[in-house]
C-alpha cells in the first residue's frame, strides 16, 4: 500500500475528525473555530487514494512559552484499521516541516493520557499538570521547539 500525505481542505479535516473523534455527536461537534483562518493548516493522510487520516494546525499563541509563531495541534485521527502502523508519525512529521517553512518556532497540544507515549516518541515533552477535558477526560500539554 503505498501512503501519503498532503495538505487539505477543514471538509475534508471534518470527514476524519467526526467519526473517530466525535463519533456519534453531531458534525458540528468536530468543527473548530480556528478550522477557516488563513493560517490554519489542515494534513490528511491517504492510503492509495483512500483519505485515512487527519491532524489540524492552528497558529495558537500558549500563555508561558515567549516564541512569537507558535501552533497548535489539533484534531489528530485516524481510521481505526490505519492505527499503530506509525502512520499518524507520517502526518505530524509533514505538519512539523510546513510549520518550519512558515517560521513556527513552537508547536503544542493537549494530549489524551493515551496518546502521551506517542507523542513522547516523536519528541514533545509535558509542559502542565494534569487537567480534565470535558466529556474527553485527562489531559496533558505537551510541547516541541521547532528547529
Amino acid at each position: 500500500m503505498r501512503y501519503s500525505v498532503k495538505t487539505i481542505s477543514a471538509k475534508q479535516a471534518h470527514d476524519i475528525r467526526h467519526p473517530v473523534l466525535r463519533k456519534g455527536k453531531p458534525r458540528e461537534a468536530c468543527m473548530f473555530a480556528e478550522d477557516n483562518m488563513g493560517t490554519t493548516l489542515h494534513i490528511g493522510l491517504f492510503a492509495n487514494e483512500q483519505h485515512i487520516g487527519t491532524v489540524t494546525l492552528i497558529e495558537n499563541l500558549r500563555p508561558g512559552f515567549h516564541e512569537t509563531i507558535q501552533y497548535q495541534l489539533r484534531g489528530m485521527a485516524v481510521l481505526e484499521d490505519f492505527r499503530s502502523k506509525g502512520l499518524g508519525k507520517l502526518m505530524v512529521d509533514e505538519g512539523e516541516r510546513m510549520l518550519k517553512e512558515r517560521g513556527a518556532q513552537r508547536i503544542w497540544l493537549n494530549a489524551r493520557i493515551k496518546a502521551l507515549n506517542f507523542y513522547r516518541r516523536l519528541g514533545y515533552e509535558i509542559c502542565s499538570k494534569e487537567f480534565e477535558v470535558p466529556i474527553f477526560g485527562p489531559h496533558f500539554q505537551m510541547t516541541k521547539l521547532l528547529q
